[in-house]
């Protein structure tokens, strides 16, 4: 997992992207993540940048999980044709 560096490739990405975090990220530096992803993506690339309440876990359960998946569904049905 050290050798993961999936930052690596931003500079390839050329398809629109969206990034979920959770507001509360306990595992990860969303500077280093997700917001610096969309900070480089978003000049080239059609990008969205959505933040949610809650921590990691909890965008995986009750009302994070469908945010989340609500979010994602539209950015597919809009992006996936």
């Amino acid at each position: 997992m050290k050798q993961y560096d999936p930052a690596a490739y931003w500079d390839q990405l050329s398809i629109p992207t969206l990034i979920i975090e959770a507001e509360g990220e306990e595992l990860f530096d969303r500077k280093l993540n997700g917001q610096a992803l969309h900070a480089s993506l978003k000049d080239r690339v059609h990008t969205r940048y959505l933040v949610l309440p809650g921590t990691h876990y909890a965008i995986y359960q009750d009302q994070g999980y469908t945010q989340a998946l609500k979010a994602a569904q539209d950015w597919f049905v809009a992006h996936l044709k």
